[in-house]
Order: C-alpha cells, then sequence, then structure tokens
C-alpha cells in the first residue's frame, strides 16, 4: 500500500534556516523527497499536491523538479500540457481517472492518449478490451503487458482479446502477455497449442467454453487422459453446467479452500457433495449460503448454529431458517430478515412441503420436526401447515 499522505515528508515542518538550505540546494530537495517519487501509482502521487511544499509559492520553483519526475513516471508520452508542471501533472490525473470511470474511451481518442500507459491501464480497468485500441510501441513493452495482463478479470476476457479482429491483431502483443494469462488462468492445464503461447492460450480457452456449456464432462475419457480435473478453470466451468461435477475434481481441488469457496459460488450445491471438512469450513459454507440460503442444510450442525451464517442464508433464501438450529425460528431478528417473505412461507404450506420433500431426499435434516411447533415470533397460525408436516414424519421417501 502507498503511505498515507501524513506520512509524506512536508517541508513545512523544517525550519525556516533548513527551509533555505532547501531552496538554495537542488540535489537537496529530490533527496528529501525520494520516497515520494517512489510512490507505486498515480493516484498516490496525487497527494502530494496537497503538501505545503508544493503549494507555498515560496518554495514551488524548488518543486518544480519533482512534477516533472512524476509525470515523466506516470503520463510519459500523454498529450497533456498546461502552463505549469503542477498543473499538467493534475490534468492527467483528472484524464486517467476519466478513463477509470469509463466516462472516456480509447476508441474515441483523437489527441493520442493511446500512447500513454496510465491512461491505457485504467481505461482497460473499466473495459479490458479497451487494450485492443493501444499503440503498437506500447504492446511490445514487457513491463506494460505483464501489468495490463494482471487487470484481466477472467479468462473470457482473454478469450476475446486472443481473437482476431478488423483492428487488432493479437501476435502484434508481446507473447509475455499470453505467457502470463495462462498461468493466471490456466496454470494446472496440460493442454498445449500449436505453436506459441497465444495458441496455447486459445485452445485452453475453447475447451473451458466446452465445459461451461456442457460439450465436455469431466468424467470423459478424453478429460481424464488431458487432467482436466487438475485445472481449477475448466472445474470452475463445468460445475457451473452441472454442480455433480464436483465429484470429479481432483482430491487436491477439493481440499483447497480458496477453490472450494469459488466452486460454491459457481453453484452452491457444491457444497452437499463436498467433504465434511469443507462443510465444517466457516468461510466455504458462508460463501455457499450468500450464493443460495438453503444449501445451509449441507452444513455441520455447529454452523448451522452460527449467527452470522444463518443471517445470510435466511436474507438470501428466506427457507433456509427451515433448516437452521430451531433456536432461531422464535427469534425475532433472523425471521424478519426477508422483509416479509417470511409471511409468505408460512401463508403458503404446500410450497414448504415440496422443499422439505426434496430436502429429506438430499439427506438434509427432516425440518418438518421442526417446524411442527408455531415459531412464537412468526405470524403464522396454520393448522394446514402442521397436518401436512405431521402427514411429512409418517412418510416413507
Amino acid at each position: 500500500m502507498p503511505p498515507s499522505s501524513s506520512s509524506y515528508p512536508s517541508l513545512a515542518n523544517l525550519p525556516k534556516q533548513a527551509l533555505r538550505a532547501v531552496v538554495e540546494t537542488p540535489d537537496l530537495l529530490p533527496l528529501l523527497l525520494s520516497d515520494l517519487l517512489s510512490v507505486p501509482d498515480y493516484a498516490s502521487a496525487r497527494e502530494i499536491a496537497k503538501d505545503p511544499c508544493v503549494t507555498d509559492k515560496t518554495f514551488r520553483r524548488a518543486c518544480e523538479a519533482l512534477w516533472e519526475a512524476l509525470i515523466l513516471r506516470f503520463f510519459a508520452n500523454s498529450p497533456v500540457d498546461e502552463e505549469t508542471l503542477r498543473g499538467t501533472f493534475l490534468a492527467n490525473c483528472k484524464r486517467a481517472d476519466l478513463y477509470r470511470e469509463g466516462k472516456r474511451r480509447l476508441e474515441d481518442d483523437k489527441e493520442g492518449d493511446r500512447r500513454c500507459k496510465t491512461f491505457v491501464l485504467q481505461a482497460m480497468r473499466f473495459d479490458a478490451l479497451q487494450m485492443m485500441y493501444t499503440d503498437q510501441t506500447i504492446l511490445q513493452d514487457d513491463a506494460f503487458v505483464r501489468e495490463a495482463a494482471q487487470i484481466i478479470p477472467d479468462y473470457r476476457k482473454a478469450h476475446e482479446l486472443a481473437m482476431d479482429g478488423d483492428k487488432w491483431n493479437p501476435n502484434d502483443v508481446e507473447p509475455t502477455f499470453w505467457y502470463v494469462l495462462n498461468d493466471r488462468f490456466f496454470e494446472d492445464s496440460s493442454v498445449t497449442g500449436s505453436s506459441t503461447e497465444l495458441d496455447t492460450l486459445r485452445a485452453n480457452c475453447e475447451r473451458a467454453v466446452n465445459y461451461r456449456h456442457g460439450f465436455l464432462w469431466l468424467n470423459q475419457d478424453d478429460s481424464i487422459n488431458q487432467n482436466d480435473n487438475e485445472c481449477a478453470t475448466f472445474v470452475l466451468e463445468a460445475v457451473s453446467r452441472d454442480y455433480t461435477q464436483f465429484r470429479y475434481a481432483s482430491e487436491r481441488l477439493k481440499n483447497d479452500v480458496a477453490f472450494m469457496i469459488r466452486a460454491v459460488r459457481a453453484s452452491a450445491y457444491c457444497l452437499t457433495i463436498a467433504s465434511n471438512d469443507m462443510r465444517s469450513n466457516r468461510d466455504v459454507v458462508l460463501a455457499a449460503v450468500e450464493t443460495r440460503g438453503s444449501v445451509l442444510f449441507s452444513a455441520s450442525p455447529a454452523l448451522r448454529s452460527d449467527r452470522e451464517i444463518v443471517t445470510a442464508a435466511v436474507t438470501n433464501e428466506a427457507d433456509a431458517l427451515l433448516v437452521a438450529d430451531p433456536a432461531y425460528l422464535n427469534d425475532a431478528e433472523v425471521v424478519k430478515l426477508p422483509n416479509g417473505h417470511m409471511r409468505c412461507i408460512t401463508r403458503r404450506p404446500k410450497c414448504v412441503i415440496t422443499k422439505m420433500l426434496s430436502w429429506r431426499r438430499c439427506g438434509a435434516p427432516d425440518p418438518a420436526r421442526r417446524y411442527s411447533t408455531r415459531p412464537s415470533a412468526c405470524a403464522a397460525t396454520s393448522k394446514s401447515l402442521r397436518r401436512r408436516c405431521a402427514r411429512i414424519r409418517a412418510r416413507t421417501i
């Protein structure tokens, strides 16, 4: 993280004799402000504008070298030019913000902004495909393409960039870019392209798309031979299509908490076939119930009693209250979370019964037993609901 503005060295805090020495010694000011020149991004550098040593007229000329260094570092090749160096830097910062917010786009650029790395990177943070409008000289810069590759949000955007376009030739990009993308999204894939890293990325993306649309399955012979169950992206795409494909993921992925969180966000029902350790993991269960509240029934008993998890589950899906710890049935705060949805449940017992039957088939705790008594915090008074619950307990599924 960049240092806070309060940690920046300020000439205003120095004695007058020291201030005079700084102004009279050209090499001393850059040395004093060396920490400011090493800030990671232009937004942090902009904090310098608030420093008294910059705004004070006495030392403004002494700080010209500082502004010139900041412009050269963050806005080289920028067409923006103001009367003062400080004004030029601040104007560049404002334009970069516009690109970051999507209020300015490289495809509409007529001033030469596409030759400035900071403008391109900020435009990509709003829309990664803005890279297609970057100047060719920047696309051959190794440092730039490495930073740009970290901005790409997912393999789908990477796939779009890897395809040829009317004004875009991916072969013009430094190969390091495609190598970093392969490493980010397909680290454990054994798929290789015909010759280049770009070809490998295309092959990996196409394979992931096939999993997403159900043209490939993890339990097919071809997938097994390719060890696709070791690649997190392939497994996640297969799971998003059919959560039962999670069974064929490698043991390494099944026991990886970070991957499990991604899996339950792709399909919360992965929790129903996860290991006991994962069902007892608070982070995994919380991510699952935030996606689909009713999967709370697959969590460990201890987590079904966890207030934060129950609250998240009921907020997401009111029916989750039926499989939470029975104590929450009489908790007014939890019952009222769905903002009226609970009244819909209690007044439509047939829907509740249908869910109870489906949960019992999945091996869930029997919610009928819990709901046989009217929750004191709930406005339900349906005798038919209690009669239906009694029938469920006597019914063999």
